[in-house]
């Protein structure tokens, strides 16, 4: 994880609790990212996370894929945790992104990026 993908607000785990699973936090502000980079790892995105950031799981009768969207203006953003693609649908047209999230952050990025709002747990 480099620091310059790193925003306020971004979730991230401490490296050293990495292992047992705990020690999840947010940047807040005031911290100088530079100073602890060294000790953050990146979560992995996974279901538990969508759900908790307010995804909803689709229902994809045609593959053993999973896939969770929520809503973000008049489109859908949807990704796949198994595979880490994402595309956004809007009016039943659908595009795909050719780069892939695999991180909780990169996806809170995204999210930013597309809607100037955090995404953040519930």
């Amino acid at each position: 994880m480099r620091k310059e993908e790193l925003r306020i607000g971004n979730y991230f785990k401490w490296s050293e609790f990495a292992s047992m699973g705990k020690g999840v936090d947010r940047i807040t502000h005031g911290q100088q990212i530079e100073d602890y980079i060294n000790f953050k790892e990146p979560i992995k995105l996974n279901p538990q996370w969508l759900l908790k950031f307010g995804f909803t799981q689709g229902d994809n009768t045609t593959s053993n894929d999973s896939f969770y969207d929520i809503a973000v203006g008049g489109s859908n953003l949807g990704i796949n945790p198994d595979n880490g693609v994402v595309w956004i649908t809007r009016d039943k047209n659908s595009f795909n992104n050719p780069a892939c999230i695999d991180y909780v952050h990169q996806l809170q990025n995204l999210y930013f990026a597309l809607t100037g709002k955090e995404l953040v747990s519930k």
